[in-house]
This record gives structure tokens, sequence and C-alpha cells, in this order.
């Protein structure tokens, strides 16, 4: 009896932890969306920029299920201070959209991310965190 309720709290041990570890269910997703957060010296910005331009845009543009991305830079400081911002050491995120998490996934896989993009990036960032999200809901069309 006892082997029985260890093997029956491990088997829903399991199956809870497997659910955690996707992308939320919980609503119908449009997609899914990296947030990329980087941190880029002042003297690198404009590399930055032109190697999201020249180099990342376009291989993204390969793969399957890209659905678009932008490159956001962080207001000057004097601004954000101005606005009361929650001060972050962070000045670039890139959010990259994707139909779903599995062809995300074959982004991150593939020789162009693997050998040329992401390369490409982290060699201007002092450094770099992400987040994965579903895309719940937008304004897309509506009026």
């Amino acid at each position: 009896m006892k082997t029985t309720k260890l093997l029956l709290v491990l088997v829903c041990t399991f199956i809870t932890l497997s659910a955690a570890a996707q992308p939320n269910q919980a609503a119908k997703s449009k997609g899914m969306t990296l947030q990329m957060d980087f941190v880029v010296a002042k003297e690198k910005s404009a590399d930055f920029e032109k190697m999201y331009r020249t180099i990342y845009v376009p291989a993204l543009k390969t793969r399957k299920g890209y659905l678009g991305s932008k490159l956001i830079r962080l207001f000057a400081d004097n601004y954000e201070k101005q606005i009361l911002a929650e001060p972050t050491i962070y000045n670039y995120q890139m959010q990259l959209y994707f139909d779903s998490e599995e062809n995300r996934k074959a982004w991150v896989a593939s020789d162009i991310h693997v050998k040329k993009a992401w390369p490409s990036a982290v060699a201007l960032a002092k450094k770099v965190i992400w987040h994965g999200y579903d895309v719940v809901d937008d304004d897309n069309n509506q009026r």
C-alpha cells in the first residue's frame, strides 16, 4: 500500500513538473515573444543597432513562424529619472515574436542563429538576460 501511494505521489509530481516546464496554456496563446535585455557600452551602441538591422533581422526572416521583432533602446538617464522609471542596468531590449515556442526553439537551434546572429549580438554586449512570454492578446486591427 505504501509503495502504491509513493508511486502515485511520484507520478503526480512528474505530471505537475512537466506541465510547469511548458509555456502557460491557461489562455489560448496568439504566439510567443522572447524578451532579451542587453547591457551595451555607449561606444558600441551604433554597432549593436547596425547588427540588429543587418544580421539579426535578415537571419530571423528566414525562419518558419517568425512574426516580427523590435529593438528598443532605453531613454536617456535624465529622462528616465524625470518619468520616475525603475532603475535598470539594461539599455537595450530585443523582442522576437514567433507563432509558437516550437518554431522559436527551431530558430535557436538553427545554424544561422548559432554561428552568426547570436554570436554577433553577445559580442557587442556586456550582459544579456532573457524571458519567454505567451502572447495572450494584442491590439492589432482593433479600433
